[in-house]
């Protein structure tokens, strides 16, 4: 028996039409795959590339590279991944620049650098001179003390005597006749910093009142020049010098954030808050209530090459005012080293407080709280007219104040662990 069947056109259309559906479907699944499969491969290409940046960072803080030049690392990795590296200084710190480059993907990280002490940081480091250290009054030092060869022992001014129950609480050992020194270049670094021009490629800008000016640190460096600047109602932000010839003054209005001042002389004004680095080469005057927040950083290099002093009291080249803040660095550099001093290079007030490291290379004159370590020539007490050589007053010193990962001067005599002190932007 035979069966007769017809089929219509409008079906076989619709087979067809079916059919092309289908394949449709079929070419656009495979084309999905495809695509997400390539989109997945870049994506893990630019994920490793930027993951490279760090494996980068962490080589160049454990191995020295040449300063300011551009450098390709080989890491011996085999990821078609090209590594440049480039050191420079910023300020009292250092600065690394990392750029990853893998195809069309380029991928940069900058990060503010400095060393690590935690597991050798003592809390005083008094340099020997041949005379003993007085403490008097309410002076607390807490953790390890490196004092001359005399020691230390407890004295009297204007019938206040020593209050506390030890005159050091943790190990004492006997300091040198010099100050711990740093590494390599950073000295010259510090001291030629205002005999030299900018190294690599800036842009000089007007200043102006009330400005914003917000610069990357993957960018050129942008400086602001003048002769007396006032720096009131602006903004800056990043990668920006302020250069002023004869003073840079600074007002509680003015939001600075990772800037540098250069000048001669640096005037901060009561109640001023920010992240900046001041750098002068006469005095440096920090107002009363005053926030530095971390990494800052105050520096006064001395080049007067006077040797001929009157014994007479001076304003001193770094003040700190009354209840005022800084986390960071502190540092005062003596360029003549038989210069007489008859006053305080660095004078922390009371109810100051310095979270990080103070290094003076002449006397420091300290009545409030240092957290982290204190590194001097000798201690100076100014009272009731008379100048007290070698005593500390009132003043205290703890070196379990910072956390273990902080980030300072680069000195010898440590392990030379550098840190990450911020990553920049």
């Amino acid at each position: 028996m035979k069966w007769s069947t017809q089929i219509t056109a409008g079906a076989l259309q619709f087979v067809l039409f079916i059919g092309a559906v289908i394949a449709l479907l079929l070419l656009s699944f495979v084309t999905l795959a495809h695509t997400n499969n390539l989109f997945g491969k870049k994506t893990d290409l630019l994920v490793r590339t930027i993951q490279k940046t760090d494996v980068g960072l962490s080589y160049v803080l454990k191995n020295d590279i040449a300063r300011n030049d551009s450098v390709r690392l080989n890491l011996a990795l085999d990821d078609a991944i090209d590594l440049t590296a480039t050191r420079s200084y910023w300020g009292a710190f250092e600065k690394y620049s990392m750029t990853a480059q893998s195809k069309k993907n380029t991928f940069t990280k900058v990060i503010l650098a400095g060393t690590s002490t935690a597991d050798q940081r003592p809390a005083l480091y008094l340099q020997d001179n041949q005379r003993p250290m007085i403490i008097v009054g309410k002076a607390k030092i807490t953790g390890e003390a490196l004092l001359p060869k005399q020691g230390i022992r407890p004295g009297n001014i204007a019938g206040n005597s020593f209050y506390g129950t030890a005159l050091v609480q943790g190990r004492q050992r006997q300091s040198a006749e010099q100050l711990p020194k740093f590494v390599a270049g950073y000295r010259t670094h510090i001291q030629s910093i205002f005999n030299r021009t900018i190294s690599g490629g800036y842009e000089s800008i007007s200043f102006s009142q009330r400005m914003q000016l917000n610069n990357s640190f993957k960018n050129p460096v942008k400086v602001l020049q003048g002769d007396v600047i006032q720096l009131s109602g602006v903004s800056l932000t990043g990668h920006v010098i302020v250069m002023a010839t004869r003073r840079i003054v600074v007002d509680p209005s003015a939001n600075l954030k990772d800037v540098l001042l250069l000048a001669p002389e640096v005037r901060i004004k009561d109640g001023v808050v920010g992240t900046f680095q001041a750098i002068a080469s006469k005095h440096i005057d920090l107002g009363k209530r005053c926030e530095l927040q971390y990494p800052s950083a105050l520096v006064v290099v001395n080049q007067n090459k006077v040797t001929n002093v009157r014994p007479t009291v001076q304003k001193p080249e770094i003040r700190i005012g009354n209840s005022s803040m800084v986390q960071g660095a502190v540092l005062y550099m003596e360029s003549n080293a038989d210069r007489p001093a008859f006053h305080p290079q660095i004078k922390i007030e009371e109810n100051a407080t310095v979270y990080g490291e103070v290094y003076c290379e002449r006397n420091l004159e300290h009545k409030g709280s240092v957290f982290g370590s204190i590194f001097t020539y000798g201690f100076i007490a100014l009272e009731n007219g008379s100048i007290y050589q070698n005593h500390l007053y009132n003043g205290t010193v703890e070196s379990d104040g910072v956390p273990d990962n902080y980030a300072g001067l680069p000195l010898l005599g440590t392990k030379h662990q550098k840190n990450s002190a911020k990553w920049l932007y």
